[in-house]
């Protein structure tokens, strides 16, 4: 991994953050804080990025290419567009990592500290945290929505799968006769 140090809030940084969906409606000067408690961070292909039972409290937006988030050594899914935010539960929830999260291929993700955000509460700035919890709420909801679907899919196709099960045993049990 190849990481830079903290990022000064250059015009060009701050509209590549105005660029991603989830920090889009952010004011200007969160822009440029949020900058400043981040760092580029560079993966090569197969890198492990971030590893379930971790305890480090980092939130990673993806810039380019594309990692694989696993739980148990099973994917979960793939995130691939750039803006896709990922690590953010270690935020907020304390405990260990849930998931295990590897670039596909070369990688370049924005990697953020939880815990200057935290400092930066500290500092009389809870709007700016409260900013970003926002953010993690929104994505967080739209993954919730996801799931959601594909649960009701899958209860779906269960009571037709269960259905058809019967009415074959059903079959069977006249042809039996």
């Amino acid at each position: 991994m190849k990481e830079s140090q903290h990022l000064k809030d250059t015009d060009k940084l701050v509209e590549l953050l105005k660029s991603i969906p989830a920090f889009k409606k952010l004011e200007e000067n969160a822009h440029r804080k949020l900058l400043r408690i981040s760092r580029m961070c560079t993966y090569s292909a197969n890198e492990i990025i971030c590893k379930e039972g971790d305890q480090k409290k980092k939130i990673y937006v993806l810039l380019t290419g594309s990692v694989t988030v696993s739980q148990n050594k099973r994917n979960i899914m793939t995130l691939k567009s750039k803006g896709d935010v990922f690590g953010e539960m270690s935020v907020l929830e304390d405990g260990k990592r849930k998931a295990t999260v590897t670039a596909e291929e070369v990688t370049a993700c924005l990697k953020l500290d939880a815990e200057f955000i935290e400092i930066l509460n500290g500092n009389g700035d809870s709007g700016f945290q409260a900013a970003i919890h926002n953010v993690f709420a929104k994505i967080l909801a739209y993954r919730l929505r996801v799931v959601t679907k594909k649960y009701t899919k899958a209860k779906q196709e269960i009571a037709l799968l269960k259905k058809k099960s019967i009415l074959n045993s059903s079959r069977n049990l006249i042809e039996a006769q």
